[in-house]
């Protein structure tokens, strides 16, 4: 039987097979080069911004002990100052009240050692340790003045509560949270952009915010960018503040941003 006869040309490998295969592929006229660029992106308007409070906060329990009244309710209002929490408190006004009493006690008796040391009836030393008696008493009346006044937590600013974590007449620790408030005024844009708009972007750079849950675009102003970029994402955040009070916004709220002078044109 005779043997196929064998050709004198090599026979191409499979992979010299498959760069024959794209090679009509690679000399078309207008194809994209295998490793180019991605395309420049068409704008900004997919940048995601979320309002923020600027002052928001967790009110917690300055000592252990039972609640004797919340003056708010989630999601009412309240100004600065007004008197959020109240605890019972007898046990600790009643000791304020006795320390107050051995001061005047320590008080009078320094005084009357300093009248015998001018009647030479005392000496120097004797005089010493009632006013040192004296002292001791005065810190202890701070100590239990400062005691006192955790028996109420009042409103650091003026704002509106978001939940409530305890209820009145519950016994709660040192510590534990109370309240949760936030401050609806002054709102914040937080936003992320890309790295390399770092240095176009400066406090005041102007820029508008479509938040969804109005369906209206707002004035803004850049007022800070973050300390550190995403190496990953190659972003930094941004924060921004709208340009006047604007009712009806509230925290956590989101939306579209656009930046009018860092608007990318789109590919022709």
């Amino acid at each position: 039987m005779n043997a196929p006869p064998r050709s004198d040309s090599p026979q191409p490998s499979p992979r010299r097979r498959w760069l024959w295969l794209l090679l009509p592929a690679l000399c078309c006229s207008g194809a994209a080069p295998l490793l180019a660029d991605p395309p420049p992106r068409r704008g900004n308007g997919d940048l995601r911004a979320q309002l923020t409070p600027r002052q928001h906060t967790v009110l917690a329990a300055g000592m252990a002990g039972r609640i004797l009244q919340l003056t708010v309710a989630e999601g009412e209002t309240f100004p600065q100052g007004q008197v959020l929490v109240r605890f019972d408190c007898q046990v600790q006004q009643a000791r304020l009240r006795k320390a107050q009493a051995e001061l005047q006690t320590a008080e009078k008796k320094s005084a009357a050692a300093r009248r015998l040391l001018e009647l030479k009836s005392a000496t120097d030393l004797e005089l010493e340790l009632e006013q040192s008696a004296a002292r001791q008493a005065a810190a202890e009346v701070d100590l239990h003045r400062a005691l006192v006044a955790r028996c109420t937590i009042p409103a650091p600013f003026a704002g509106q509560v978001t939940s409530r974590s305890a209820q009145p007449h519950q016994f709660v620790a040192e510590g534990q949270p109370i309240l949760d408030i936030l401050d609806n005024h002054g709102l914040e844009a937080v936003l992320i952009v890309p790295s390399r708009w770092i240095p176009r972007l400066t406090p005041g750079t102007p820029f508008f915010v479509r938040v969804d849950e109005t369906g209206q675009e707002y004035p803004a102003t850049v007022t800070r960018l973050a300390s550190q970029v995403d190496a990953v994402s190659q972003s930094i955040k941004v924060i921004g503040r709208f340009q006047e009070e604007i009712s009806g916004l509230m925290a956590g709220m989101s939306g579209t941003a656009r930046f009018p002078t860092l608007q990318e044109p789109a590919p022709p």
